[in-house]
Protein backbone atom coordinates (compact mmCIF):
# COMPACT_ATOMS: atom_id res chain seq x y z
CA UNK A 1 0.00 0.00 0.00
CA UNK A 2 1.17 3.58 -0.25
CA UNK A 3 3.44 4.85 2.56
CA UNK A 4 1.10 8.24 2.74
CA UNK A 5 -1.79 6.15 2.98
CA UNK A 6 -1.22 4.08 6.25
CA UNK A 7 -1.96 6.47 8.79
CA UNK A 8 -5.53 6.13 7.86
CA UNK A 9 -8.20 3.93 9.63
CA UNK A 10 -9.71 1.43 7.00
CA UNK A 11 -12.64 3.07 6.60
CA UNK A 12 -10.87 5.92 5.85
CA UNK A 13 -8.69 4.11 3.32
CA UNK A 14 -11.59 2.37 1.67
CA UNK A 15 -13.40 5.50 1.01
CA UNK A 16 -10.30 6.43 -0.79
CA UNK A 17 -10.31 3.32 -2.92
CA UNK A 18 -14.37 3.69 -2.96
CA UNK A 19 -14.10 7.45 -4.45
CA UNK A 20 -13.59 7.15 -8.42
CA UNK A 21 -16.54 4.92 -8.43
CA UNK A 22 -18.80 7.55 -6.32
CA UNK A 23 -17.65 10.24 -8.79
CA UNK A 24 -18.68 8.02 -11.83
CA UNK A 25 -21.81 7.30 -10.06
CA UNK A 26 -22.40 10.93 -9.08
CA UNK A 27 -21.80 12.03 -12.75
CA UNK A 28 -23.23 8.93 -14.90
CA UNK A 29 -26.45 9.66 -12.66
CA UNK A 30 -26.61 13.16 -12.87
CA UNK A 31 -29.06 12.88 -15.47
CA UNK A 32 -31.49 10.50 -14.06
CA UNK A 33 -30.67 7.62 -16.31
CA UNK A 34 -27.27 5.77 -16.20
CA UNK A 35 -26.73 4.70 -19.64
CA UNK A 36 -24.64 1.36 -19.17
CA UNK A 37 -23.10 1.74 -23.40
CA UNK A 38 -22.50 5.82 -22.43
CA UNK A 39 -21.20 4.17 -18.79
CA UNK A 40 -18.86 2.22 -20.36
CA UNK A 41 -17.06 4.13 -22.73
CA UNK A 42 -16.92 6.72 -19.51
CA UNK A 43 -15.33 4.06 -17.12
CA UNK A 44 -12.85 2.89 -20.20
CA UNK A 45 -11.75 6.27 -20.13
CA UNK A 46 -11.33 6.53 -16.75
CA UNK A 47 -10.05 2.73 -15.90
CA UNK A 48 -7.71 3.84 -18.78
CA UNK A 49 -6.42 7.04 -17.00
CA UNK A 50 -6.10 5.35 -13.33
CA UNK A 51 -3.93 2.82 -15.02
CA UNK A 52 -1.60 5.17 -17.09
CA UNK A 53 -0.95 6.83 -13.27
CA UNK A 54 3.02 7.20 -13.61
CA UNK A 55 5.42 6.73 -10.70
CA UNK A 56 5.23 5.44 -6.99
CA UNK A 57 1.30 5.33 -7.22
CA UNK A 58 0.70 3.92 -10.03
CA UNK A 59 0.18 -0.08 -8.28
CA UNK A 60 -2.70 2.32 -6.46
CA UNK A 61 -4.02 3.49 -9.20
CA UNK A 62 -4.17 0.33 -10.72
CA UNK A 63 -5.58 -2.19 -8.32
CA UNK A 64 -8.53 1.05 -8.30
CA UNK A 65 -9.36 0.72 -11.88
CA UNK A 66 -8.89 -3.54 -12.11
CA UNK A 67 -12.44 -4.58 -12.27
CA UNK A 68 -13.98 -0.38 -12.59
CA UNK A 69 -17.44 -1.39 -13.96
CA UNK A 70 -17.95 -5.07 -11.62
CA UNK A 71 -17.19 -2.54 -8.80
CA UNK A 72 -19.49 0.19 -10.30
CA UNK A 73 -21.65 -1.57 -11.03
CA UNK A 74 -22.58 -3.38 -7.64
CA UNK A 75 -21.80 0.02 -6.13
CA UNK A 76 -24.61 1.45 -8.19
CA UNK A 77 -27.33 -1.66 -6.55
CA UNK A 78 -26.27 0.29 -2.67
CA UNK A 79 -28.23 2.96 -3.54
CA UNK A 80 -31.48 4.78 -4.02
CA UNK A 81 -33.04 4.63 -7.75
CA UNK A 82 -34.26 7.97 -7.09
CA UNK A 83 -31.59 10.41 -8.61
CA UNK A 84 -32.08 12.96 -6.03
CA UNK A 85 -31.79 10.90 -3.08
CA UNK A 86 -28.61 9.18 -4.64
CA UNK A 87 -26.86 12.23 -5.54
CA UNK A 88 -27.28 13.64 -1.99
CA UNK A 89 -26.04 10.90 -0.38
CA UNK A 90 -23.10 10.22 -2.92
CA UNK A 91 -22.30 14.17 -2.59
CA UNK A 92 -22.18 13.28 1.63
CA UNK A 93 -20.11 10.81 1.43
CA UNK A 94 -17.63 12.54 -1.52
CA UNK A 95 -17.88 15.69 1.41
CA UNK A 96 -16.31 13.24 4.04
CA UNK A 97 -13.05 12.94 1.88
CA UNK A 98 -12.14 16.05 2.71
CA UNK A 99 -10.35 15.65 6.35
CA UNK A 100 -9.07 12.72 4.75
CA UNK A 101 -7.23 14.29 2.32
CA UNK A 102 -5.91 16.90 4.84
CA UNK A 103 -4.11 13.76 6.68
CA UNK A 104 -2.66 13.18 3.32
CA UNK A 105 0.81 14.46 2.55
CA UNK A 106 0.29 16.72 -0.29
CA UNK A 107 2.45 15.08 -2.67
CA UNK A 108 -0.04 12.48 -2.63
CA UNK A 109 -3.20 14.09 -2.10
CA UNK A 110 -3.01 16.83 -4.89
CA UNK A 111 -2.61 14.37 -8.04
CA UNK A 112 -5.24 11.94 -6.55
CA UNK A 113 -7.33 15.13 -6.58
CA UNK A 114 -6.43 15.53 -9.92
CA UNK A 115 -6.91 12.13 -10.74
CA UNK A 116 -10.70 12.03 -9.39
CA UNK A 117 -11.29 15.48 -11.25
CA UNK A 118 -10.17 13.77 -14.56
CA UNK A 119 -12.44 10.89 -13.94
CA UNK A 120 -15.25 12.85 -13.61
CA UNK A 121 -14.92 14.87 -16.75
CA UNK A 122 -13.89 11.83 -18.96
CA UNK A 123 -17.24 9.89 -17.88
CA UNK A 124 -19.36 13.69 -18.13
CA UNK A 125 -17.39 13.91 -21.59
CA UNK A 126 -18.50 10.24 -22.88
CA UNK A 127 -22.18 10.92 -22.09
CA UNK A 128 -23.59 14.22 -22.90
CA UNK A 129 -23.68 16.79 -25.87
CA UNK A 130 -24.16 17.16 -29.83
CA UNK A 131 -23.86 13.34 -31.04
CA UNK A 132 -22.12 12.63 -27.50
CA UNK A 133 -19.19 13.87 -28.14
CA UNK A 134 -16.89 15.81 -25.50
CA UNK A 135 -20.10 17.98 -24.63
CA UNK A 136 -21.42 17.81 -20.31
CA UNK A 137 -24.61 18.10 -19.96
CA UNK A 138 -26.23 20.40 -17.49
CA UNK A 139 -26.70 18.57 -15.27
CA UNK A 140 -23.28 17.08 -14.96
CA UNK A 141 -21.98 20.40 -14.68
CA UNK A 142 -23.30 20.76 -11.43
CA UNK A 143 -21.30 18.23 -10.55
CA UNK A 144 -18.18 18.10 -12.97
CA UNK A 145 -15.58 20.07 -11.16
CA UNK A 146 -16.55 18.10 -7.64
CA UNK A 147 -17.30 21.20 -6.00
CA UNK A 148 -18.29 19.01 -2.49
CA UNK A 149 -14.30 18.02 -2.47
CA UNK A 150 -11.89 20.84 -2.00
CA UNK A 151 -8.28 20.49 -3.29
CA UNK A 152 -5.89 19.77 -1.51
CA UNK A 153 -3.45 22.19 0.68
CA UNK A 154 0.26 22.25 0.59
CA UNK A 155 0.24 21.06 3.97
CA UNK A 156 3.40 19.64 5.34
Amino acid sequence: MVKELAGLSKDELELVVKAPLLVGLLIAGADGTIDQKEMRQGLDLAEHHLQKAAGEYSVFYQSIAQDFDEKFTILLQQYPKDVSKRQQMVVKELEKLNPVLRKIDPRFARPYHQCLLEVSRKIAESSGGFLRKNKVSPEESTWVNLPMIAEPGLHV
